[in-house]
């Protein structure tokens, strides 16, 4: 049986997994703000094809974020959501 870890968004073995928080122990050993990074930029590319206005204004937030990572997989999911075909207008 396996588990999903949110930091890394891989599935991975129960015994991989520390406690009962969703994060696998290769997860775990990174700084907190490393995790919280990943988690964001993870998020984001798990983002659908068409976006709610909610997810339109998250997203929007993520590309003035201080964190290099996570500003630039913002940046590249707007670019594919702006030449997605049947985009919302």
């Amino acid at each position: 049986m396996k588990r999903y870890c949110r930091v890394c968004g891989q599935s991975r073995a129960i015994g991989r997994f520390k406690h009962s928080f969703s994060v696998c122990l290769e997860c775990d050993a990174l700084p907190l703000s490393q995790q919280l990074e990943m988690e964001i930029i993870h998020r984001i590319r798990a983002l659908p094809l068409l976006l709610s206005e909610e997810q339109v204004q998250w997203l929007e937030k993520m590309k003035n974020d201080l964190r290099h990572g996570v500003r630039a997989a913002a940046l590249a999911r707007s670019e594919t959501e702006s030449h997605s075909p049947g985009m919302r207008s």
